[in-house]
C-alpha cells in the first residue's frame, strides 16, 4: 500500500505518465547557464558545495556563502551527518530524519546562511555544554567552515526547523490530502452552477475555464522544469526535461531553497486540486449544455 501511494505521488508530481525511465534518463546532464545539473529536477542528489551551481542572493548573503568550504574530496555529501528527531511527529512515534553532508552545506549557504545557533537548534545540539565551538569543530573535520558570530540572513519561519527529509515527507502527505480530501467535483460543479446562474453564458464560462486550465498548465510546467539541487533520500526520479530561463530558476530556486524541498511540492499539488476542479466544471459543461463543446478542444478529465 505504502509504495502504491508513493508511485501515485510521483506520478501526480511528474504527470509525464507515458515516459519511461531508463538509467540513462537519471543521468542526464541538464544545462543551466551553462552548469550541469544531475539527476532529479526537484531534487537532486548533487551537492551544492560540489557543483557550480551559485545562488545569486543578495551581496550579503553571498559574502556569507563565501565564508563556507566545500566538504573534503574524500567526504560524500550524501553521506549522513547525523539523525534527528521529527518536529512534526506524535509522542507515541517519533521519526529520526537523516540529515546530510550535502544538507549542512546548503543550510550555511545563500538564501538561509544559518549560524551556528540555529543550525545547533536544528540538529538538537543548541543544549550541549559549548555548542556552538562543538559544533563548529565537528563540521571543520568533513571541510565545512561555520564562522563564529555570523548573523543569519533569512527570516526564521516554522520551515527553518525542519531538515530536508522531513518537509519532502511533509509534501508527500499533503498531496495525499489534497488528493483524497479536496472535493474537486463538488466544489467544480457548484462553482459552475453559480456561475451560469449569475451570467447566463455558459459558452462565456467554458471559455474562461479553459483559459483558466491553460495558464494552470503552464505554472505546472515552470514548476517541473526547478532544477535546484538538494540533497535528500527521499529524492524522485526524473522526469520533466524542460528547461527555463537562469533568472526565473534563481526565484524558484530561492522558494525551494528557503522550504528545504517543501514549497514547490505544496504548490504542485494545489495546483493538481485546482486542475482537477476545472476539469470536472468543464465535464459538468458537457453533460448539461453539449452545445457548448462543439468549440472545445478539452478532453474531459477522468477520475
Amino acid at each position: 500500500m505504502f509504495r502504491k501511494r508513493e508511485a501515485a505521488f510521483e506520478e501526480f508530481i511528474f504527470p509525464q505518465a507515458s515516459h519511461q525511465l531508463t538509467q540513462d534518463s537519471l543521468n542526464v546532464s541538464h544545462s543551466f547557464g551553462g552548469t550541469p545539473f544531475y539527476g532529479n529536477p526537484f531534487i537532486s542528489m548533487d551537492f551544492l558545495g560540489n557543483s557550480s551551481f551559485v545562488y545569486r542572493g543578495n551581496e550579503e548573503s553571498r559574502r556569507f556563502s563565501n565564508e563556507t568550504i566545500s566538504p573534503r574530496a574524500n567526504v560524500d555529501p550524501r553521506e549522513i551527518y547525523c539523525n534527528v528527531p521529527g518536529r512534526t511527529s506524535l509522542l507515541s512515534s517519533t521519526t529520526k530524519y537523516k540529515v546530510t553532508v550535502g544538507e549542512i552545506q546548503r543550510r550555511i549557504s545563500a538564501p538561509e546562511c544559518l549560524n551556528a545557533s540555529l543550525l545547533g537548534g536544528i540538529l538538537r545540539k543548541a543544549k550541549s555544554k559549548d555548542g556552538g565551538k562543538t559544533l563548529r569543530d565537528s563540521l571543520k573535520k568533513i571541510g565545512l567552515t561555520l564562522p563564529a558570530g555570523r548573523r543569519k540572513q533569512a527570516i526564521v519561519t516554522a520551515w527553518t526547523a525542519l531538515v530536508e527529509e522531513e518537509a519532502v515527507h511533509m509534501a508527500k502527505d499533503f498531496h495525499l490530502v489534497c488528493e483524497k480530501e479536496f472535493h474537486s467535483r463538488e466544489f467544480g460543479i457548484y462553482l459552475t452552477k453559480i456561475g451560469i446562474a449569475r451570467e447566463g453564458e455558459p459558452m462565456k464560462r467554458r471559455e474562461n475555464l479553459e483559459a483558466t486550465r491553460r495558464m494552470i498548465d503552464e505554472l505546472i510546467e515552470l514548476i517541473s522544469a526547478d532544477r535546484t539541487p538538494l540533497t535528500t533520500p527521499l529524492a524522485f526520479p526524473l522526469r520533466s526535461m524542460h528547461s527555463v530561463d537562469p533568472n526565473i530558476q534563481q526565484h524558484l530556486s530561492h522558494f525551494t531553497l528557503m522550504t528545504h524541498g517543501f514549497g514547490m511540492l505544496a504548490v504542485r499539488a494545489v495546483l493538481g486540486c485546482v486542475q482537477r476542479l476545472v476539469n470536472e466544471s468543464l465535464c459538468f459543461l458537457d453533460r448539461n449544455f453539449p452545445q457548448t463543446s462543439l468549440y472545445s478542444n478539452i478532453h474531459p478529465y477522468q477520475r
